[in-house]
This record gives structure tokens, C-alpha cells and sequence, in this order.
């Protein structure tokens, strides 16, 4: 007999972890064929998950059943199989619940959980997630069309996974949890990344007032290099003016000299006969 509990490897968590998916619409599990269609045989057969039994019924007739769950199930997911090689297959089916019953307690008020389009594969099993999962206590399976043109249609079983009360409220507390952490996470986060900000601004305070003492150190260079210029342009001017001065002494020497040699040639050749004629004079007398 097939275990009505599959242990289901999630990728997304750690691989030593193990979901367990229980399979509520199987008889171990508590479910019951509460009704089916009257041309249906072996409606009970789909509780049971015997591979050589199935519930078949001409495809020309109408095609429904209603299982009764042993409590109220979030249904999350629904599985149906077929391994009969030479009949129609369902192709096209739909999914509705409902919790409660009417006040004579044998009207049921239906929920449209889903209309679901399988593939046309036998031998295997097809999942089918719901979009909005939902509190069923019964499920009425409707199928309303089928691939191939054989006379017969089967279906070998069909599985319903999700999750009891107490499992939700469980679900819900963790999700809860992971909310808050999540919430714990972005604050985290968010104040990571303020402390990059501050950190940057700092950096680029810092940058920019390595970049200010740098241009202030190039201008004070700049202004080194300009006095000391201005300074050496000082030293060459005065000592250009002192070697004006002294040509101009040198100048005023050399013209000194031809004054005085001048003047001893014109006035003391003179002087000299002058004197020599005073000497002759008194010889003459």
C-alpha cells in the first residue's frame, strides 16, 4: 500500500530539511466518497492509491464526485494520476469547496477554488497550486473534458495537500516570525547602510580637505616661488644699479684725468714759458 504521507525536498530551504506533505483526501487519512456520478463505478478507488485500481465512466456522460475531508484543510495544492494506458484522459477539471452546510445539513454551499487544465500525459502524476488557498471541508471535483476520442475515461487517484487549523495558525505564527525578522533585517540593513553614508561622507570630508591642504600648500609654493622671484629680480636690479654707479664713477674718473691732463698740457706748457720768459727777461736786464 502507498504511504499517504510524501516527504517533499524544498530547494529553497537547507537540504536536511524535510517537508511533509499528508494527502487528506486519502481513506487512512479520514476522507470519505461522500457522492459521484451516477454512471461513475469505482468513485472510492480514487481514496485509495492502488495503481491497478482506477474509477472509469463513459466520457459522454456527466463526470463529477465529492469527497468529504476528516477536518477543515487549507487546501494549498491538488494532485490527480491516471495509469491506464488504453482510456481518455481528463484534461480540462474544476475544483469547489465549501465549510458549511446548509440549515437542513444536506445543501452545501460552494466555493470556486479553480479551474485546471492537465496535461495529456498517462502514467504520472500532475500538481496543480491554487492561487488563493482556501478552507475546505468538502471538495467537489467537476471534469468536463478529456483528451482522445476512447469510449472510456479513468482516473486512477486524487490527492489534496495542505494544511489543518492548528498546522495554519503554527504557519501563520512563523510567518509572523519571519516578518519580523525580515522587518529586523531591513532596519538593519537600513542602518548599514546610513553607516556606509556617514562613512562616505567622511571619506569624502576627508578627501576634500587632503585636496584643500594640497591646493593651499601648491599656492603658498606658488607664492614662495613668486617672492623669491620678486626677491632675486630685486638683487639682480640693485645690482644692476650699483654697476650703473660705478661705470658712471669710472666715467667721471676718466673724464677727471683728461680734465687734469688737458689742463697740464694748455695751462702748464704755458706756465712753463712763462716761467722761462721771466728768467730771460731778467737776464736780458
Amino acid at each position: 500500500k502507498k504511504s499517504d504521507v510524501v516527504i517533499d525536498d524544498d530547494d529553497d530551504d537547507d537540504a536536511a530539511t524535510k517537508r511533509l506533505l499528508v494527502d487528506y483526501a486519502s481513506k487512512s487519512a479520514g476522507a470519505l466518497m461522500l457522492e459521484s456520478s451516477g454512471s461513475m463505478k469505482g468513485a472510492s478507488n480514487l481514496l485509495v492509491g492502488d495503481k491497478d485500481k482506477y474509477a472509469i465512466t463513459p466520457c459522454t456522460e456527466k463526470k463529477f464526485v465529492v469527497i468529504g475531508l476528516s477536518e477543515d484543510i487549507l487546501v494549498k495544492q491538488i494532485k490527480i494520476s491516471n495509469y491506464e494506458r488504453y482510456t481518455s484522459l481528463v484534461k480540462e477539471f474544476q475544483v469547489l469547496g465549501s465549510q458549511i452546510t446548509t440549515s437542513n445539513n444536506q445543501q452545501l454551499t460552494w466555493v470556486d477554488l479553480g479551474t485546471f487544465t492537465a496535461e495529456n500525459r498517462a502514467i504520472t502524476e500532475q500538481s496543480f497550486d491554487l492561487k488563493e488557498p482556501t478552507w475546505a471541508r468538502y471538495l467537489k471535483f467537476r471534469f468536463m473534458t478529456h483528451y482522445g476520442s476512447e469510449h472510456y475515461c479513468t482516473l486512477s487517484q486524487v490527492k489534496v495537500h495542505g494544511s489543518t487549523m492548528l498546522q495554519g495558525f503554527h504557519e501563520q505564527w512563523n510567518e509572523g516570525d519571519e516578518d519580523d525578522n525580515n522587518n529586523n533585517d531591513d532596519v538593519n540593513i537600513d542602518k548599514e547602510g546610513d553607516d556606509d553614508e556617514k562613512q562616505q561622507e567622511v571619506s569624502q570630508k576627508t578627501k576634500t580637505d587632503h585636496d584643500k591642504d594640497e591646493e593651499e600648500g601648491d599656492i603658498v609654493d606658488e607664492k614662495k616661488q613668486l617672492d623669491k622671484g620678486e626677491k632675486s629680480t630685486a638683487i639682480t636690479k640693485e645690482q644692476g644699479q650699483e654697476n650703473i654707479i660705478k661705470l658712471n664713477d669710472k666715467v667721471d674718473a676718466k673724464d677727471d684725468d683728461e680734465t687734469s691732463t688737458f689742463y697740464f698740457y694748455q695751462y702748464g706748457r704755458n706756465d712753463d714759458r712763462a716761467g722761462a720768459g721771466i728768467q730771460s727777461g731778467e737776464k736780458h736786464k
